[in-house]
């Protein structure tokens, strides 16, 4: 566009000012003496039939040179009417048409976020541009990382248009401002608080909107003007959830809901008066329950589908590939434990290992549960990781005599941390840095070191045989004859832990009165 401009002026100044330079050369005329050089100097002009003259008594050949430069560099500025004329008309170089930013569309389909490891986006196959796009309903829209809007995502050609032909400059193509999100629920209100899961927190109005922005514009390689004005590049996703389940529900009689004299009851992953909220689905290590004994039972709590269809699509039973343990399914009201209100769920009661048919070990068994009849949809698993097996109520031992009965079946006498994750002045293979005698209601894990921190009473609180928390099993009835012996001690004394809340203490090695329970592996 500007060549065009300058060659324009170039040719105007070659018809209308040439012409003048010849009649300018014709009347230039040096006379001088011979005497002196340059002593006596006259110049004169004729330029339109109007004489210049200019008269210097004395002037050195360098002051002549320079005074005749600018002379007729100011010659060129005299009005002259062709060329004048133009040069009024083009002395600004000609403008065309601004680059443009093309296929906003294309490059708005790009905009993406990423969610446990995986980007999605419409442009990458996973999203629906238009639609509502289904998750697990356990996440937040904090879960939703937005991934910054980079040069990468455009395309030189594809992303880019000139009216005039002006290719893009390739040093610098596009100019990016900082990408921006914002979250919308149905009803088109801004989201203060993202925090919240999809489902079950009954927080938001569902379906949600992602919108995600970044201001763009791009560059010519030449041209006047050279670069485009910002434009959005805008994107916009719906998103709701997929059936979830909302809590694994064990016995609430001992959490924070319940017990108000104990500190520090809810772990992390552990909702008050619920139960222990999925961590992830997809990883069945992350959910409760990693412990198991016969007869203990929870309830699955659920958004999106009924108890029934959960049991209809996976069935009343569930064996493990091994054998060892089956899963009862049934939909049924939870039994309102301690404070809670009863609600419907799937009720998931363990078969698996007893004194008369245990194995000589046992290995960690996976279930997984399914939202749809194809299972490909996956609602729930988890993997019992510990086997707890008690003899009964009644038989009750020393130290030593634990450890045999334990041998004898084929399994170990637990330490602490098979029981619960409480440290004292006693044991400090609890949870890092927290000194309470008492268990916090939170999933078992291994530490830095592989060894497990937590168990069986931490997972599933307080043990006892009673209708109002775990009916049918051989744990202890009641307190104070719910203390279990451990492999540990201290100060040569054994150490006991309470099926209650999960403290401990220690007894000497000759008492020959708290209960029985054997772990494998």
């Amino acid at each position: 566009m500007i060549k065009k401009g300058y060659r324009f002026i170039l040719f105007s100044l070659r018809f209308c000012l040439i012409p003048r330079f010849k009649g300018l050369t014709r009347n230039l005329l040096f006379t001088y003496s011979k005497a002196t050089l340059l002593k006596h100097f006259s110049i004169s002009l004729k330029l339109v039939n109007k004489p210049i003259r200019l008269m210097r008594n004395t002037l050195d050949l360098h002051l002549f040179f320079k005074k005749t430069t600018i002379i007729l560099v100011g010659l060129l500025l005299l009005p002259v009417t062709c060329a004048n004329a133009l040069i009024a008309a083009t002395a600004k170089a000609i403008e065309g048409n601004a680059p443009q930013v093309a296929n906003i569309d294309l490059a708005a389909s790009k905009h993406g976020f990423t969610v446990g490891g995986v980007f999605y986006s419409e442009a990458s196959s996973n999203l629906k541009g238009n639609g509502v796009n289904l998750f697990d309903g356990n996440l937040k829209p904090s879960s939703f990382s937005v991934k910054n809007f980079y040069y990468d995502s455009l395309d030189n050609k594809l992303n880019y248009a000139d009216k005039d032909g002006d290719g893009i400059d390739t040093y610098k193509p596009f100019l990016l401002s900082f990408t921006s999100s914002k979250w919308y629920d149905a009803n088109g209100k801004a989201l203060t608080n993202i925090s919240q899961r999809l489902a079950c927190d009954n927080a938001y109005t569902l379906p949600l909107t992602l919108e995600i922005t970044a201001q763009l514009k791009t560059y010519s390689k030449y041209g006047i003007p050279k670069e485009s004005d910002y434009v959005p590049v805008t994107k916009r996703y719906q998103i709701s959830h997929k059936p979830t389940v909302c809590y694994a529900q064990p016995n609430l009689a001992n959490d924070s809901s319940n017990n108000t004299e104990y500190q520090d009851l809810d772990g992390p992953d552990w909702g008050k008066g619920k139960g222990f909220i999925p961590q992830d689905i997809n990883t069945a290590a992350k959910n409760f329950p990693s412990t198991g004994s016969d007869n203990l039972r929870f309830y699955l709590l659920l958004s999106g589908i009924t108890p029934q269809e959960v049991v209809n699509i996976n069935g009343s039973t569930i064996k493990s590939s091994s054998g060892d343990v089956t899963l009862l399914l049934s939909a049924e009201n939870t039994p309102g434990w301690g404070n809670s209100t009863s609600v419907s769920g799937v009720k998931i009661v363990l078969k698996g290992p007893t004194t008369s048919t245990a194995p000589k070990s046992f290995s960690p068994v996976t279930f997984q549960l399914y939202s749809d009849k194809a299972k490909q949809n996956k609602l729930y698993s988890f993997t019992i990781q510990r086997w707890y097996i008690t003899p009964s109520a009644d038989l009750v031992s020393n130290q030593n005599g634990a450890i045999s009965y334990c041998r004898g079946i084929g399994y170990r006498l637990p330490s602490v941390a098979d029981y619960t994750n409480a440290n004292t002045s006693m044991w400090s293979g609890g949870i890092p840095g927290r000194n309470i005698n008492g268990y916090r209601r939170q999933l078992s894990y291994r530490g830095t070191n592989g060894k497990w921190i937590g168990g069986l009473f931490n997972e599933w609180g307080t043990m006892f045989n009673q209708p109002i928390h775990y009916p049918g099993t051989n744990w202890a009835t009641r307190h104070p004859i719910d203390w279990y012996w451990t492999i540990d001690t201290y100060q040569g004394n054994p150490l006991r832990i309470d099926a209650g809340d999960g403290d401990m203490w220690y007894d000497d090695p000759s008492y020959s009165s708290h209960q029985i329970a054997c772990v494998s592996p």
